[in-house]
């Protein structure tokens, strides 16, 4: 059966979220069993599936046993279903301060957190936690501090409540009141939340903390003051009745964050925090930053294909439900490729990067692709036949678009063609239309040749241009290169034996050099075969910019051969030897040139070199970020004027 867990519209002021269905089998007892005293917990959050081990402790850990006893959902709700949700859609790294024997922290790792570090002190609960893990085969994604979480660094004492009741303790506490009652006490090692986490989360990734330290949080808060600031994380608290209020309300004030009551009836309720919603036994709390809220709330949406168990296929795939959207979505429509493409690597670092800076950004295919050439992050949609949209939507479409638009089924949407290749362009047989032969709103210009050739068609002005880029930072310059030619035969691939055999018969004196194809390989193994090679073949035909050449420069490679007509925005005769296509005898001139300089070594190779790399530093990430985000904050203005 389905269970709702929580109930729930977006409302403007008072807001009530809607956190995803959980589908469960009709009795608890197909979802867990029990082997060498663990019982194996298994979760499903739209349609996907995660399981993870806990011991029983002999009936004594309270929350293994209520997980056996009622299933996954039941112990402290809603909040398994936000972690989990969250685990699942986001590119996630959750802190769990105050982890005891780690429900929560297998429970993320499980639905696909990138990273989980969890901080427990106390020894024998943390042997416990160890255990769970192992058992989990969950070690490589939790990483376990045995750490007490404060203001400042430092050993403190930790106390332990009375354990005459029989079951595992794991409330001990920083807090000498915390309990009217202590069984024993412990000198355990302190740190600051901002010293332990240094290091450890990327800026690509979300923050969410979970601090349970038993009447000690906010003095977590305290020491967490950089890691707030910086990383504007999700925070989930567990606030007591009786709690002193005034140091948590200036908190919200301060640092700009929303307060949301999770109750255990079904809401996320946005409110002010007051006594009058700190009850017992519902004490968890969740703080917001108030730019970014809508961002973590919106990735626990569902889709609504949610019980069609085939529709969430991969730890990848971010599916959507949609009734009234919380704000404009940005949708780029692909197709699932079979082979990997420049261009789906750009948009997915579109929507990637999007998403990071706040802003509802997706990739939307009809399937998931079997291969996964780009191993990215980036939010998708998988759509099946059609996809639901709304007037506040935007789609982009690629330039060859022709039966993309099928998939809106006529719906209301501002459309747009991101135009990464002018000589892709589905012209109809109707040139006395312009531009509105392809039923479009705008287009988007990837290159200086894709506007200019869109202003000489159309007479279009003032076309936005969003320019590539490359990371250097993906991209290694061995020390010692490997003799080799490398190339990319997806374009002008039946040219290769020809300017291979011309090439050895101009110059034999090479007949000895390797030939590398990268072939239908992720972006991780394309860019180590780049990194080895000395040379790198342009075979660029018909581009409106051409990527591989760039990405060649910034591995360090000696770059010649074709421009392919939209590289001559970047190259030049200090970075390579050019050839217009078809021009093999200047191709294997450019080539023997490159070697030369290559053999040479020293500073004629180093000159070569920097020069390379000017042009790289030219199409910085920055830069093609800055130009990203303004003009899709322009646009997401535009439609809420």
């Amino acid at each position: 059966m389905l269970l709702n867990i929580l109930k729930g519209v977006f409302q403007n002021n008072g807001e009530m979220v809607q956190v995803p269905e959980v589908e469960r089998s009709i009795s608890t007892a197909f979802e867990t069993r029990v082997v060498d005293g663990f019982v194996e917990i298994s979760a499903h959050i739209a349609a996907k599936p995660a399981t993870f081990w806990m011991s029983l402790q002999g009936q004594r850990d309270q929350v293994a046993v209520e997980a056996l006893k009622k299933g996954w959902i039941s112990y402290e709700a809603p909040l398994p279903q936000l972690i989990a949700a969250w685990s699942s859609n986001l590119p996630l790294v959750f802190a769990d301060i105050g982890a005891n024997s780690g429900y929560y922290s297998l429970l993320s790792a499980a639905f696909g957190a990138r990273n989980v570090i969890a901080f427990e002190p106390a020894d024998d609960i943390a042997n416990l936690l160890d255990a769970n893990i192992k058992r989990s085969n969950l070690d490589q994604k939790i990483h376990v501090q045995r750490l007490a979480i404060s203001s400042h660094p430092g050993t403190s004492k930790i106390y332990y409540p009375d354990a005459s009741h029989g079951l595992i303790e794991t409330s001990a506490s920083l807090n000498p009141t915390f309990r009217t009652a202590h069984d024993k006490t412990a000198d355990v090692s302190v740190e600051t939340l901002d010293n332990a986490l240094n290091g450890l989360t990327t800026i690509d990734e979300k923050l969410l903390l979970k601090i349970d330290v038993e009447g000690h949080d906010f003095e977590v808060l305290e020491g967490a003051t950089r890691t707030i600031t910086k990383q504007r994380p999700g925070i989930i608290i567990k606030l007591l009745p009786g709690v002193e209020l005034a140091p948590f309300t200036n908190f919200l004030k301060n640092n700009k964050y929303l307060h949301y009551t999770l109750s255990s009836n079904g809401y996320l309720k946005n409110q002010p925090l007051a006594a009058e919603n700190i009850t017992w036994p519902q004490r968890d709390h969740l703080l917001l930053p108030e730019e970014t809220a809508h961002f973590w709330l919106q990735a626990l949406q569902t889709p609504d294909n949610a019980r069609d168990k085939a529709g969430f296929e991969d730890n990848k795939t971010r599916l959507l439900r949609r009734m009234e959207p919380l704000e404009p979505r940005i949708i780029f429509f692909l197709a699932p490729f079979t082979v990997p493409f420049g261009g789906v690597a750009t948009i997915l670092d579109h929507v990637r990067l999007l998403s990071q800076n706040g802003i509802s950004a997706w990739v939307a295919m009809p399937e998931q692709p079997t291969l996964d050439f780009y191993q990215t992050d980036a939010p998708t949609i998988v759509y099946r036949e059609s996809l639901g949209v709304s007037e506040a939507d935007i789609c982009v479409f690629p330039e060859g678009l022709l039966g993309y638009n099928q998939a809106l089924k006529g719906r209301p949407a501002r459309r747009l063609m991101f135009c990464q290749n002018q000589y892709y362009l589905p012209f109809s047989a109707r040139p006395e239309l312009g531009f509105s032969e392809f039923h479009l709103d705008g287009v988007i210009a990837s290159s200086i040749a894709v506007q200019s050739c869109l202003q000489d068609l159309y007479g279009l002005e003032n076309i936005p241009l969003i320019p590539y880029a490359i990371n250097p930072s993906a991209y290694a310059r061995e020390a010692n290169k490997k003799r080799q030619i490398a190339f990319m035969p997806r374009k002008l691939g039946d040219y290769v034996p020809f300017i291979q055999a011309t090439f050895v018969r101009v110059f034999p004196n090479y007949s000895d050099v390797s030939w590398v194809a990268i072939h239908q390989m992720t972006r991780r193994d394309a860019a180590k075969v780049l990194a080895e090679s000395a040379i790198f073949l342009s075979l660029s035909d018909k581009e409106s910019f051409g990527l591989p050449p760039l990405e060649a420069m910034a591995s360090g490679c000696v770059v010649a051969g074709f421009h392919g007509d939209g590289g001559r925005e970047y190259m030049s005769e200090g970075n390579g030897w050019w050839a217009e296509t078809g021009d093999w005898r200047a191709c294997v001139r450019g080539l023997a040139a490159a070697l030369v300089t290559f053999d040479k070594g020293g500073e004629v190779l180093e000159a070569y070199h920097r020069r390379a790399m000017q042009t790289v530093e030219a199409y910085s990430v920055e830069i093609m970020e800055e130009k990203l985000l303004a003009y899709w904050r322009h646009e997401i203005a535009l439609i809420a004027q």
